[in-house]
């Protein structure tokens, strides 16, 4: 079945932004060529009832403008922060872009990251290294490829981030893929190529969930339970000290058992942004995999010629009113990962669950860090779909990821 292009002047007048629809079964996906983001996810809740659960925006000039908080959209070259917008390779120093006001930081690649690129559309088996050989001009900026191969449970995106972007030195050949399986199953796969030299490469996906509905309220009744023993603290600047410490009788503790996201905030400066260090097994149910609604990608560091390659899955289930649970496919067992995507296997990192709606989401990912944030920078200035206002902790992320400020710190490169 050819893919659900629904683009239109009303979301965007660029003729080369574009809007596709994914479903399979009851999971619903809205995908956008720029920033390869997804714009909207709807689920149908424990009664039936759908709810889009991912804050976004009705219009692309948003997400263009610099109005979205990183919304649903793939962040790199480098995803998170970089301490002082600067780091040394091969005994060079590359100076960044610094946009983490009023933080001295690189934060997701910097002004213009890959979040608000146009993507290309391209076809299933076309490789990540394949790319123009040339920046485009401005009236040709990476518009879409006519008659690229999707159907209407998959979407293929490509990127070239060039030289000297946002400072990074090297050609970068992305790729995201948007795959919906199983029942309630999406899979996202990320990949990234260095073509000419080393450089830092580590691509997140940027999701704030909402499993009330994305106008619902804040998320401090989502009840998390999170794979990891460990984070990495934080200094003013939000960079990880070099410290990496156990969660257990602490606030950043949601491995023992699940806890409400708001029931220890208080104890959080600011609320929660920082990184867990994943577990590799499914540490709190003896290795049997759980439910998942999305996915997310790979690795941190420096590649060269060998790339970097990462993915996700996520499957959603729901709970019904007495307790009930329905499950998506269920494929890891013993410790073993919950799928494999892309010849990669998949750890579990996360399951979240809201106890009204009965939405209960599972995140398996094959990278080793995940970034817990609870939107806590919203303040009801940013107007969304349905001209919503996202208070602070109106969505949750979990940002699979390599560590923090890697490239400028050697305990974690």
């Amino acid at each position: 079945m050819a893919a659900v292009d629904i683009s239109s002047p009303a979301f965007s007048s660029d003729p080369a932004v574009r809007l596709f629809k994914l479903q399979r079964g009851g999971l619903t996906a809205m995908i956008t060529n720029l920033g390869a983001t997804v714009t909207s996810l709807t689920v149908p809740d424990a009664r039936g009832q759908l709810r889009d659960v991912v804050l976004g925006f009705d219009t692309a000039r948003p997400y263009q403008d610099g109005t979205s908080p990183y919304f649903g959209c793939v962040v790199g070259r480098v995803a998170n922060r970089i301490a002082g917008a600067q780091f040394d390779l091969d005994g060079q120093v590359h100076h960044l872009t610094a946009n983490d006001d009023p933080r001295p930081n690189t934060l997701h690649g910097g002004k213009v990251g890959f979040d608000k690129r146009i993507w290309r559309v391209v076809g299933k088996d076309e490789g990540s290294d394949a790319g123009p050989a040339a920046p485009p001009s401005a009236s040709a900026s990476a518009a879409a490829e006519e008659g690229a191969a999707c159907n209407g449970t998959e979407l293929h995106l490509a990127l070239t981030s060039w030289d000297g972007e946002e400072g990074f030195p090297g050609r970068v050949e992305a790729r995201v893929s948007y795959r919906l399986v199983g029942d309630g199953e999406m899979v996202i796969v990320m990949a990234a190529h260095a073509v000419d030299r080393d450089t830092p490469v580590s691509m997140a996906h940027h999701m704030y969930w909402n499993l009330g509905g994305h106008a619902s309220g804040t998320v401090h009744d989502h009840v998390v339970r999170i794979n990891a023993s460990h984070y990495t603290p934080i200094n003013a600047n939000h960079i990880p000290t070099g410290e990496i410490l156990p969660v257990a009788g602490s606030p950043f503790d949601f491995l023992s058992k699940e806890f409400p996201i708001g029931a220890r905030m208080g104890e959080v400066a600011g609320g929660y942004d920082h990184n867990y260090v994943l577990h590799r097994t499914d540490a709190w149910s003896g290795g049997k995999a759980a439910e998942v609604l999305g996915g997310e990608k790979g690795e941190d560091g420096v590649t060269g010629e060998e790339g970097v390659k990462g993915a996700e899955g996520v499957t959603s289930g729901m709970e019904g009113p007495e307790g009930g649970r329905k499950e998506a496919d269920e494929t890891g067992k013993d410790g073993e990962a919950a799928a494999v995507v892309a010849g990669e296997k998949l750890f579990l990192a996360a399951r979240v669950r809201h106890p009204e709606t009965g939405i209960l989401m599972t995140l398996s990912t094959n990278a080793p860090a995940m970034q817990f944030y609870t939107g806590n920078f919203l303040d009801g200035s940013v107007k969304g779909k349905g001209d919503t206002a996202y208070q602070q902790h109106a969505g949750f992320c979990l940002e699979t990821q390599g560590f923090p400020n890697a490239v400028r710190s050697l305990y974690l490169g």
